[in-house]
């Protein structure tokens, strides 16, 4: 797409841009106004396909257009001037890129968009709330995680505002991806990665409770674990200070009133306890226990999660958690719902809870156009 989209261009540079009297189809006479140049629309066109198509060095192509507007691009009686949207374009292309120095080369084009507004004080090249978040993209798919987390504190403070979850989400993903528990001394939790997820999220919490679109959802939650599940080859330490903070962030999203805690949530809490803590240690146990009585509580217990907690927990303690006295029944692991109180399996108001989803969706949905419109 990048190369067709391109090819036009020049076809335009370099065709169309001539000053004939006849109409290269039609053979019709018109006068040389009917010419059509290529202008900053059609660059920005031509470099948002070169970023999306995802071929290799299709950012490079996408920089070279931008350098050649600013430059004198053929065909043209001048410089075409970019603006916020030509320079964020280019910085997703290098966001999207395999290229290894894809963040310092999207930082660097955000620099010179800075140099440029500073000089020229046009508001066009003002560089947009979608430019900062396009180098933190391009650092954070990388593993530079420490150069992301500059980005988003310069984007709190030259914006004044927190930044969408789709942020917040892409710097979670950028630590479940990255194996830093290499880089961690035996028994040094304080530098665990699973300490800079928790300040995210709550970080997330604590914006959302004003501001809708920076609230955790399901996707931010699940790049959380997976940032507690990177610590299973950690030693015994390492592997309880995860399983700690993992059941203290569940909880504290268990309690808040803009997340909705279901049976996937409470199954993936029940595969981490799993990877994290090896079986007969007091530790698990207790993780298993807390996790079972919120589930019950909550009415979100499953089929599947009583099948996993009845491989999983000592027979002699899955009897204290479920309330059982005597023998009965004899096999644990033909244990079914039935058997159990109905309130833990059957999550009160089914109808109540599909009405309130909706309400949420639709207050979000408002809120974004808001925010969009402003």
């Amino acid at each position: 797409a990048g190369e067709r989209a391109e090819a036009i261009l020049w076809h335009m540079n370099c065709f169309i841009g001539r000053n004939y009297l006849f109409h290269p189809i039609t053979k019709a006479s018109r006068w040389s106004s009917d010419v059509v140049l290529p202008n900053v629309v059609t660059y920005n066109t031509v470099m948002d396909a070169w970023s999306k198509c995802g071929v290799a060095g299709s950012a490079e192509r996408a920089e070279k257009l931008l350098k050649m507007m600013i430059d004198n691009p053929p065909g043209a009686d001048g410089p075409i001037e970019p603006n916020a949207t030509s320079f964020s374009t280019v910085i997703y292309a290098w966001s999207r890129s395999s290229d290894e120095s894809g963040g310092e080369r999207a930082e660097a084009l955000l620099k010179e968009m800075n140099d440029l507004y500073r000089s020229s004080g046009d508001d066009c090249l003002k560089p947009s709330f979608a430019c900062y978040a396009g180098v933190l993209f391009a650092y954070a798919g990388r593993g530079n995680l420490d150069e992301a987390e500059s980005i988003l504190q310069r984007m709190k403070l030259e914006w004044g505002v927190s930044p969408p979850r789709n942020v917040y989400n892409a710097l979670l993903e950028g630590y479940s991806r990255v194996d830093l528990i290499a880089d961690v001394e035996p028994g040094g939790t304080e530098s665990l990665p699973v300490h800079q997820a928790r300040t995210i999220l709550e970080d997330m919490m604590i914006v959302g409770q004003e501001r809708e679109v920076s609230r955790p959802d399901a996707a931010s939650f699940n790049h959380f674990v997976a940032v507690c599940r990177n610590c299973e080859n950690g030693d015994q330490p390492t592997r309880v200070c995860s399983l700690r903070v993992a059941l203290s962030v569940f909880f504290e999203l268990r309690q808040y009133p803009h997340f909705e805690v279901d049976s996937s949530t409470y199954l993936d809490m029940f595969q981490l306890v799993a990877k994290l803590v090896s079986k007969g240690k007091q530790e698990r146990i207790d993780a298993y226990r807390r996790l079972f009585e919120a589930c019950c509580r909550d009415g979100l217990l499953t089929k599947h999660l009583l099948h996993l907690l009845t491989h999983a927990v000592p027979a002699a303690d899955l009897r204290k958690m479920l309330g059982l006295k005597g023998g009965e029944p004899g096999n644990l692991a033909s244990l079914t719902l039935a058997d159990l109180p109905g309130k833990w399996s059957n999550f009160r108001g089914a109808q109540a809870l599909r009405d309130r989803r909706f309400e949420e969706k639709r207050k979000r949905r408002k809120e974004t156009e808001r925010i969009e419109k402003e």
